[in-house]
Parts: structure tokens; C-alpha cells; sequence
């Protein structure tokens, strides 16, 4: 949908996320970013730095373009090297291009940078699956959330419990589809991801790495357009809407096991006297 009057400032809705991190410790089963259809939609993707992220920010600033809400995940963010000095970045540099921003992690890596880079959000969402179900029960009471909350005592910290998955590209039985699907997603306008200056209106476009919108070279208008939609995306047509529902289940559960215990060894270390990490 197009305005008659072109514009030259617009605050993009909904979640923008930037993709800060291409590995995660975890190896969900149907996971949107590594085991989409069976493939990992990282492949031939680079982390986010602080130079490119900067660059990418100061253009955004440059051209008018602001953030409803600015999220960082990956992957897992906090697996970023760079991440304390980029969540830094994100709060000091930049705060006026977001109404509010969020990570999402894990929490399988909650070493002393972490946590102070994690202090600079203004929501931390902690995704918890069957096979980091003891990561809530330990950080919970954990000294590790009362040193986050000296660091910000404004910090909203919330757990999110996930024991299923969509199957992305897989039809519920018993449902009948037609071209309609952009109407009934449920994820339409709220999850979109940046990297390497793009935009792409979901996951699921991210995933497959059709139909972006290039943030660095696009006008004000071409942005706005790509968002004020009355119709969905080309792919729509074949994302079936609503997916396959199925439970969450590591594709290697030693994998996930190490990097729990390895996770809730790091929050252990925060309820010692004299806690170094």
C-alpha cells in the first residue's frame, strides 16, 4: 500500500531482529533458523560485528528509519564475541532509533560479560525447551538475576516456555488451505529479520532468503511499503498457514546436554562468596 505523499521518516513495527549470531548450543528439532526443512539457513551467513552493526545503525538514523522494537537473537546472540560491546553500543549510541529493545537467549551462557551486556536491554526473553528445562529451575532464584537487576533495576526478565514447534512446510491433517495463508498467520507483521542490511518480513522469508528489503539502499517509501501491506508475500502463496504442530526435540541430545551443563555450571558460579567468571 502506497501514500499518495512520498515520506521521509517511518518507525518500522512490530519485532525487528538482528540476526547477531549464526551458532547456537542448542539443536532444536523443526527450528526455524537451523533446521528449517531439514537445512540450517545459517550457511554462508557471518555474524554481526560491532563495525557493520554500527554502520548499519548510523545509516538507519541517516535515512529516518527508526524501530517499534529492536531485538537482538541469532542463533544464540550471547555466543556473539562482540556482544557486550554491541548491546553497549545498541543503549548509548542508538537508543533513539528503538521504543524498547529485547534479547533473546537461551541463557546457557551467562558468563560476568553477558550479564552486563544483557543490562543494557530493556527486556531479556529466556527461551526455555525440554532440553534446557533445568536452566529455568536454576536461574530463577540464581544470584545471577540479582547482579543483572543492580546493573538495571528497570530490566524486565521473563522466561517463555516452548514444548512445541511449528513444522514449517508441513500441512495440519484435517485442515483445508487455499492462497490465503498471509491472513491466517499468526506471525504476520511482528518477527522480521536484519542482516547484512536486509530485511526480511519473517523468519520463514529469512529462512528461504527471498523477498527482502534492502534497509541501506531502499528509499523511506520503499521501506514503508514493504511493510504497509494490504497483500502478503510471494512466498505466502505456498507457506501453509496455520503449520504442523510438533513437539519440541533436539536433533543431538549430547550436544544440548553439554551445553546445559555447561550453562548451569556458569550460573552456579554466581552464588559463591567471591565469584569470578
Amino acid at each position: 500500500m502506497s501514500n499518495t505523499t512520498s515520506i521521509n521518516k517511518y518507525k518500522i513495527p512490530g519485532y525487528s531482529q538482528l540476526f547477531l549470531e549464526t551458532t547456537c548450543g542448542l539443536s532444536c528439532k523443526n527450528c526455524c533458523v537451523f533446521d528449517y526443512k531439514g537445512t540450517d539457513a545459517t550457511i554462508g551467513l557471518r555474524r554481526m560485528t560491532i563495525s557493520n552493526t554500527r554502520d548499519f545503525l548510523v545509516k538507519m538514523r541517516e535515512k529516518g528509519i527508526g524501530f517499534t522494537r529492536l531485538v537482538t537473537l541469532g542463533g544464540e546472540p550471547t555466543l556473539n564475541p562482540d556482544f557486550k560491546e554491541i548491546s553497549y553500543m545498541l543503549r548509548n549510541e542508538f537508543s533513539d532509533l528503538y521504543d524498547d529493545n529485547v534479547c533473546h537467549t537461551n541463557g546457557c551462557n551467562l558468563t560476568s560479560d553477558v550479564i552486563e551486556g544483557l543490562s543494557m536491554y530493556d527486556a531479556i526473553h529466556i527461551s526455555i525447551y525440554p532440553s534446557n528445562i533445568d536452566i529455568h529451575n536454576t536461574l530463577i532464584n540464581s544470584d545471577a538475576i540479582k547482579y543483572l537487576r543492580t546493573h538495571n533495576t528497570n530490566v524486565i526478565f521473563k522466561m517463555y516456555t516452548k514444548k512445541r514447534f511449528f513444522a514449517y512446510g508441513e500441512k495440519r491433517s484435517g485442515f483445508t488451505y487455499d492462497e490465503n495463508n498471509w491472513d491466517r498467520c499468526p506471525i504476520k507483521n511482528q518477527c522480521q529479520y536484519i542482516h547484512d542490511g536486509n530485511i526480511y518480513g519473517c523468519n520463514l522469508l529469512f529462512a528461504e532468503k527471498r523477498e527482502p528489503c534492502n534497509l541501506m539502499t531502499s528509499t523511506v517509501q520503499e521501506i514503508h511499503d514493504y511493510f504497509e501491506r494490504e497483500s502478503g508475500y510471494e512466498m505466502c502463496k505456498t507457506c501453509w498457514q496455520p503449520a504442523k504442530e510438533v513437539a519440541v526435540l533436539p536433533n543431538k541430545p549430547e550436544i544440548d546436554k553439554s551445553t546445559v551443563t555447561a550453562g548451569l555450571k556458569l550460573i552456579s558460579l554466581w552464588n559463591k562468596p567471591n565469584k569470578i567468571i
